[in-house]
């Protein structure tokens, strides 16, 4: 656990990982004599130490710091303010934690016609304000804006016995394939994706040389007074 006394040298580091480095302001040498009394004081020196537990180089510390790296866990007593993005494997947090998207169909209206082999599901309606980031390109195409691993999910009610799967740029992912045999339940899916390009293109479909499929606008209510609905969940978790 990082000790009181060196709590400011870690807010001090982050003010200097996210400033540029022609603007990044410079330790005087009051502060790295300071700093270097600490680090000693705690059983570090000026040499890059592979046991420290707080810093992996206090080296970097006691001089210029361009990048502060944290060996295990970090323990703060208080508020820590980043200027700049945070990094966590290399992934932006704040990529991870903002992107997500929630599509739906009412049926029949969004889905009049059955479904061919090799032809999409239409999801044309967003979820109020589930949705950031992840947009649509169609009616039945979103778009997946950066390189990462997805959770897909979705569920349809067909009146008739058939398969759904995840397509990425038009190619169909077989492993991603779900169905059912016969006219009494959902069809619904749930996998993971992985995408490693920008602006990946994903779908819903039915596969290509299967038969039609036809989404039922009475699942449950034979009154046809309550729309029923498909749905499409996209979150990027990595």
């Amino acid at each position: 656990m990082l000790k009181k006394t060196l709590i400011p040298l870690l807010l001090v580091a982050f003010q200097l990982q996210a400033a540029p480095k022609d603007t990044a302001p410079k330790l005087t040498p009051e502060e790295i004599s300071k700093i270097t009394r600490v680090a000693k004081s705690c059983g570090f020196n000026s040499n890059c130490c592979n046991s420290c537990k707080c810093f992996s180089c206090i080296k970097a510390v006691c001089a210029m710091i361009d990048t502060l790296v944290v060996n295990g866990n970090l323990d703060v007593g208080g508020d820590v303010t980043i200027a700049g993005t945070l990094t966590v494997n290399g992934v932006p947090v704040s990529d991870v934690a903002a992107t997500y998207g929630r599509f739906y169909a009412l049926m029949p209206a969004d889905n009049p016609a059955p479904i061919v082999g090799g032809q999409d599901v239409a999801f044309p309606q967003i979820a109020g304000d589930l949705n950031n980031v992840i947009t649509r390109f169609s009616s039945t195409q979103f778009i997946l804006p950066v390189a990462g691993i997805y959770e897909v999910t979705w569920q349809v009610s067909p009146s008739t016995q058939g398969q759904l799967v995840v397509a990425l740029n038009n190619v169909e992912q077989p492993e991603t394939v779900v169905g059912r045999f016969d006219t009494e339940s959902q069809i619904v899916g749930s996998t993971f994706i992985q995408t490693t390009g920008v602006n990946t293109i994903l779908s819903i479909r039915n596969p290509a040389g299967n038969a039609d499929i036809s989404l039922a606008p009475d699942a449950g209510d034979t009154d046809l007074d309550t729309p029923v609905s498909a749905t499409l969940t996209i979150k990027r978790v990595a």
